[in-house]
């Protein structure tokens, strides 16, 4: 049964604590859930602060995930923001889709698709694609389509997850309904709110999320790890299994 767990990090936000403090608790959570793939968000690395970016300090943290691969999305000020993945397996393959921006919003951030296809010996394969879109509701209707005409042309069972920068409620996630993908949490829990980000310092958005095409769900659950004021995030993590 894989499973996968997706949070945006925050970068070094210190909101919810030093991240240093934050790593740890991120790590644990980590280690406590033995999730086989976890993709991050908002995954920053400031050569000026450490030599390495936030998923390479994670997975040194964590020697069972030897495979991390950190996909830098663009640079602002010196500081480089991406989306990361660390496995306890290598990924058969992993592929970039850099999604466009409309001119008349001139965001300082680039956003990408980071696809990891993972094929095993007896035949089976799926696909993980771990996304962060846009706070700008025109440009995500964009980066939806987009992401649609690139995952028709994937086979296999896929998993699209992470920051979805939009709530569930969201009139663009008709899109991804009406192409025949599955929001996991609200095919489980439909009556359950499963909140993931704050918003006037309470939980009350279900950004974080997990959509399905070809895959069965059977687990999602939302995961906080808070302790004397420190927080892994401003988000909570999404863990789903199938």
């Amino acid at each position: 049964m894989p499973s996968v767990l997706s949070l945006n990090i925050d970068g070094y936000n210190t909101k919810h604590g030093k991240w240093s403090v934050r790593r740890d608790y991120i790590r644990a959570t980590i280690e406590y859930l033995k999730p086989d793939i976890v993709v991050l968000q908002a995954a920053f690395y400031n050569r000026l602060l450490d030599g390495s970016n936030q998923a390479e300090q994670l997975t040194r943290l964590l020697p069972k995930y030897p495979f991390c691969h950190f996909q830098p999305a663009h640079t602002h000020k010196g500081i480089t923001e991406g989306l990361a993945l660390l496995s306890k397996i290598e990924p058969a393959d992993i592929y970039l889709h850099r999604l466009n921006n409309r001119p008349e919003y001139k965001e300082a951030s680039s956003r990408i698709i980071m696809h990891a296809h993972f094929g095993f010996t007896d035949g089976s394969s799926f696909n993980v694609l771990n996304v962060h879109y846009s706070p700008v509701y025109e440009q995500t209707h964009d980066y939806l389509i987009e992401t649609l005409n690139y995952t028709e042309k994937l086979p296999d069972p896929t998993l699209l997850i992470g920051d979805f920068c939009r709530p569930a409620d969201s009139p663009l996630l008709a899109l991804l309904h009406a192409a025949g993908w599955i929001d996991a949490w609200d095919s489980l829990y439909p009556n359950e709110e499963g909140y993931t980000y704050e918003a006037g310092g309470e939980l009350r958005i279900r950004r974080d999320q997990a959509w399905s095409k070809n895959l069965a769900i059977s687990r999602a659950k939302t995961i906080m790890n808070e302790a004397n004021g420190v927080r892994m995030s401003s988000h909570l993590g999404l863990l789903v299994k199938w």
